[in-house]
């Protein structure tokens, strides 16, 4: 199917910041969510990008991407619950990545762990993003008491410290208690050639 989407910067008070709000909410647990005040008074900034999905003109998602140097960390992606399965998801991650062709890809997912109540939708998730040129780093990190892992696109690599500086962009005095600025790295797991 030939899709043409848009995307629009995520603003307060709009129609599209109340359905975004309900978007982030069904798809993000709450130890997981940034107060959504927080990410979009920090959307301000030129290194972030918080932008509603439209297709048609009817907002189908949103995505948080946080720039630096040649790094676009894929904070938050989530789809309308009503659209997953129509291939979104997929078409919005080559989008990303064609609009910044030379920058790594990153992201965070929960990490795999048969023991979580959320293990079969963690399975998806990763499943998801390897289909989509994903791979580990392994890298784990845990913020919030949540365990979880970073993932690359490609053959590129990313460091800890990366990560951590990623997250700084976020982070000013005034947020930080909002923030897991302090995540901690729990892991890194040797990758075999």
């Amino acid at each position: 199917m030939k899709r043409f989407l848009t995307s629009k910067p995520i603003t307060k008070p709009s129609e599209a910041y109340d359905t975004v709000k309900e978007i982030y909410e069904e798809a993000f647990p709450k130890d997981q969510r940034v107060p959504l005040w927080v990410l979009r008074f920090r959307s301000d900034s030129n290194d972030i990008d918080f932008l509603g999905i439209y297709d048609n003109e009817v907002l189908v998602g949103f995505t948080y991407l946080i720039h630096k140097r040649d790094m676009t960390f894929v904070l938050y992606l989530a789809i309308d619950s009503a659209k997953r399965q129509d291939g979104y998801g997929s078409f919005i991650l080559d989008s990303i990545q064609n609009s910044r062709p030379n920058d790594r890809m990153i992201l965070c997912i929960e990490a795999l762990d048969s023991s979580a109540e959320n293990y079969t939708q963690r399975v998806k998730r990763k499943q998801f993003y390897e289909k989509n040129g994903y791979r580990e780093t392994g890298i784990f990190t845990e913020d919030y008491g949540v365990r979880n892992e970073i993932l690359i696109h490609g053959n590129d690599t990313v460091t800890f410290e990366e990560i951590k500086s990623l997250w700084a962009v976020l982070a000013t005095p005034l947020f930080a208690p909002f923030l897991p600025l302090f995540i901690k790295q729990v892991e890194e797991e040797a990758k075999e050639s």
